[in-house]
């Protein structure tokens, strides 16, 4: 699973998660008080499904999902996108999950999406992970092609658009900021993920840079970075 991460240390990238995210998510729900303490309240996961209703309005979501059908990997938007609580150990906010049947879908992280804005970035980010999945069919094991993916998704789904970057205390005006953004985000990303056990940030870095101009031109399925 690809991971969405929100404007603070937690917001510096996606990851991929392993198929067993989904039970550690769901255990939550035993019987036990301190996992019951856990479980999603109705509140934050209604609040959930309200941004991720207002998510499939935007226009560039909906494109997306509209390609996925193009690619040969139709979806039905309410089975394929979900709400559910994530650990609190995962510095996530949202994710693409590969399941151990081979099937895909995105979460959501109920308990700390803050936002219709952010679960509307996450679901653009995490759709070009699927778009990726389905269209190249990714080896998630290759550093070097999770690297790829995780450039196109952070330069394709507006996490370093100049008003996003200026609320997380950068400086966007500067030269380039947008590609070092990427840079940024990606190498983030590929650290932190679970199936990236031990990665060192020089390591994440250097699997970025060998992959970075090629994977940043790819602005597929748009004609340009949006």
């Amino acid at each position: 699973l690809s991971h969405s991460a929100s404007s603070s240390q937690r917001g510096e990238g996606r990851q991929m998660l392993p198929s067993s995210f989904a039970a550690a998510a769901s255990s939550s729900s035993s019987s036990s008080s301190a996992e019951k303490k856990a479980t999603p309240t109705s509140e934050t996961l209604d609040r959930c499904r309200r941004y991720k209703e207002a998510a499939f309005k935007d226009k560039r979501v909906s494109f997306l999902m509209k390609m996925l059908a193009v690619y040969g990997c139709p979806v039905q938007q309410h089975d394929f996108v979900h709400c559910i609580e994530f650990p609190k150990e995962l510095k996530a906010n949202g994710g693409f999950r590969i399941k151990d049947d081979d099937t895909v879908d995105i979460v959501l992280g109920s308990n700390v999406i803050k936002s219709e804005k952010e679960t509307t970035r996450i679901l653009r980010h995490e759709l070009i992970h699927a778009l990726d999945h389905c269209k190249y069919d990714v080896d998630w094991s290759d550093p070097k092609q999770k690297a790829c993916s995780e450039i196109r998704a952070a330069s394709l789904s507006g996490d370093c658009d100049y008003i996003t970057e200026l609320a997380r205390g950068a400086n966007p005006s500067m030269s380039n900021h947008h590609k070092k953004c990427v840079r940024r985000r990606a190498a983030f990303s590929l650290r932190h993920s679970p199936t990236s056990a031990n990665m060192t940030q020089l390591k994440a870095e250097e699997h970025v840079d060998a992959v970075f101009e090629d994977c940043y031109k790819d602005t597929s399925p748009f004609g340009c970075i949006p």
